[in-house]
């Protein structure tokens, strides 16, 4: 089914919010997560409205963040246990529990890949990269790990937890570019059908690759693009082409500067994606007040057109 521009105002809402958040570093671990529920709620696949509120609330900088997934539909004891990995911050504990605990807990995503939801377990991993740096060698071990898992799914066509393990191999991957592809990942993850969106990410992959410096590693990565390109219909690319646009104009810079403590040195280096330290000072020197005040009177506009409308044709 394809998706319909006629979305309710409150749902156009969402879309406006989670474009914001990818301005406001200090929103930048909600930004990762609420784009890929973005493409949900374009796709007419979002989880239930407790689930969604339970993932944005869990990744939000305040102190009852820890708290949120209690909120969910899910059974008890993975409530307590996302509860217990996001509060792994303040542990008075060595590092290497703290990051054991969350490495552990980020499988969960690959395991309930089914669920529409199944990002929920990345949160704690992107609350504790915006706290702490990784220990030694740690985040090398489990990158490892998640491309075994990606290349053994793929290799027998599990499809959903070989592109949700994809995307755990990019946020381990403690870099910027990482961090910028993962989202697409995760929203392929959800919808493995759609090719469009396949074509999408596999480009930004390609593109990252190339940025970086791997000529032969961005042809390899092409590979697959170019096998999805013929499964494209133009109903397809008419229908997803606002989204498209819209996720195209996010700046995306948001979690990468949040989630600056974490990154490894080559984040940090000119990859051509837009990360340099520069635009992350603009980003982080933009005024959140008048975004608050922006998106106020969207939604005044929003709410009133109808009313308008009325009133002109009576």
């Amino acid at each position: 089914m394809l998706p319909s521009y006629r979305l309710t105002p409150w749902q156009w809402w969402s879309v406006f919010i989670a474009v914001a958040s990818t301005c406001v570093p200090l929103v930048g671990v909600t930004a990762v997560m609420v784009t890929p529920l973005v493409a949900q709620l374009w796709a007419q696949c979002l989880p239930s409205r407790r689930n969604m509120l339970a993932v944005v609330l869990a990744t939000l900088p305040m102190p009852v963040a820890p708290f949120a997934p209690l909120w969910s539909l899910h059974p008890w004891w993975q409530r307590v246990v996302l509860g217990v990995a996001l509060s792994t911050p303040w542990w008075p504990t060595p590092p290497y529990l703290a990051w054991s605990v969350v490495a552990l807990g980020s499988i969960g995503a690959v395991w309930y890949a089914h669920q529409r939801d199944a990002l929920r377990w990345y949160g704690p991993l992107l609350v504790l990269m915006a706290h702490h740096a990784p220990p030694l060698y740690f985040d090398v071990v489990v990158l490892s790990v998640f491309g075994i898992v990606t290349l053994w799914s793929m290799h027998h066509q599990q499809m959903e937890r070989g592109w949700m393990a994809l995307a755990g191999a990019l946020l381990w991957s403690m870099t910027a570019p990482g961090l910028v592809v993962a989202p697409w990942a995760m929203t392929v993850a959800q919808m493995p059908q759609i090719a469009l969106l396949a074509v999408v990410s596999w480009w930004g992959v390609a593109a990252t690759t190339l940025a970086a410096g791997s000529l032969w590693g961005s042809v390899l990565v092409l590979w697959p693009l170019l096998a999805h390109i013929p499964q494209i219909t133009w109903r397809q690319l008419r229908a997803w082409a606002p989204f498209l646009v819209l996720w195209w104009a996010a700046p995306n810079l948001a979690g990468i500067a949040r989630l600056q403590p974490a990154l490894t040195p080559f984040g940090d280096i000119v990859v051509a994606w837009w990360v340099r330290a520069a635009n992350q000072q603009v980003v982080s020197g933009l005024p959140v007040a008048i975004i608050g005040w922006v998106l106020v009177l969207a939604w005044a506009v929003v709410q009133q057109w109808p009313v308008q409308e009325r009133d002109d044709a009576g």
